[in-house]
């Protein structure tokens, strides 16, 4: 009996370990001293998609007297080398045996170039106060290299199906153009009717959605540049609807700005995400998708509007991105 428990608790601790090292991410480290000052710096994980989110942790431990300049990192134009920089935190340094001292910052990083990547080099600047005068210097943790994979699957050669709250739909690109050309005869026919009357009417703005559906059914579809336009139309309607910051902000930007809102649900971030990731993939990765992608781009991004669109009262007049306006009586 105690032969068996034995066996058994540890057959539970070799499989406890197995999922703690399953479950953890490999990370990419590097270290480098110099003089009074040691410095560590780790990226998680070593091998990311596409578009992940990176952890670089940066610990620096240094010897009585000599200060380390905070933060340890100095970030340019949001980016360090290739890698976008969403976040950087700072903790205040802690005191260690021997009078050292000890200071950590963490940056949340992303980037969407695939292949072999490098993280640049990092430097962190030190001055010694332990004699007269002092002494400025920096230390240098050498460049982390990971290779960055495509978010598309191995072997893929179709986009994969959006995720929405509802089907999308599976009219093709011709019915929409059944479907406006009577409609365009009914909105004459009013006008003529309502001028004969001498009715006074007044031409109210499309709304965000009007304007999004209307650019979406109109779009050419053939070209490489397909995907980012389908792209562009969703960006400007959110900006429109939702007073996001959407045409004139990097992709990366635009998603962190969408993430922090509360105007988007779970499901319909998701979508955008996965929407807007392809479109850069297309763009900067040259990925070639199917001839029949951008359409199914294209009906992702209507069914992204309606979901989006549902319970939004849009009163306020917008800027017209095609130039049309329905026609309303006084």
């Amino acid at each position: 009996m105690k032969f068996a428990l034995a066996c058994t608790a540890l057959l539970l601790g070799l499989g406890c370990d197995a999922e703690l090292e399953h479950g953890q991410p490999k990370s990419s480290t590097v270290a480098a001293k110099r003089g009074p000052i040691e410095a560590h710096a780790a990226l998680t994980p070593a091998s990311p998609l596409a578009g992940q989110r990176l952890v670089l942790e940066v610990t620096v431990e240094a010897a009585e007297h000599v200060a380390v300049t905070t933060p340890l990192l100095t970030v340019e134009d949001g980016k360090i080398g290739n890698f976008n920089v969403l976040e950087q935190t700072s903790q205040p340094d802690l005191p260690l045996a021997d009078g050292r001292r000890r200071w950590q910052e963490r940056l949340v990083l992303d980037t969407f170039a695939t292949g072999d990547v490098q993280l640049p080099s990092l430097h962190v600047a030190f001055v010694d106060n332990r004699g007269t005068p002092s002494i400025d210097g920096f230390v240098t943790l050498p460049g982390i290299d990971i290779t960055v994979a495509s978010a598309l699957r191995q072997g893929e050669t179709e986009l994969r199906p959006m995720r929405t709250q509802r089907p999308l739909p599976i009219a093709p690109i011709s019915t929409w153009w059944w479907l406006t050309v009577p409609a365009a005869i009914a909105l004459i026919i009013a006008l003529v009717v309502w001028s004969r009357r001498g009715s006074a009417a007044s031409l109210v703005p499309l709304t965000p959605a009007e304007r999004a559906r209307a650019a979406l059914s109109g779009l050419d579809l053939n070209g490489s540049e397909a995907f980012a336009r389908v792209a562009d139309i969703v960006r400007r309607y959110l900006e429109d609807a939702f007073e996001l910051r959407a045409p004139r902000a990097t992709t990366h930007e635009f998603l962190r700005e969408a993430q922090h809102s509360n105007v988007l649900s779970k499901p319909n971030r998701a979508t955008l995400h996965e929407l807007l990731q392809v479109a850069d993939l297309v763009k900067f990765a040259r990925h070639m998708p199917p001839s029949d992608a951008p359409s199914k781009a294209m009906q992702t991004a209507l069914a992204f509007v309606d979901d989006t669109s549902v319970d939004i009262q849009e009163n306020v007049p917008q800027s017209d991105v095609t130039g049309k306006t329905r026609q309303v009586p006084a």
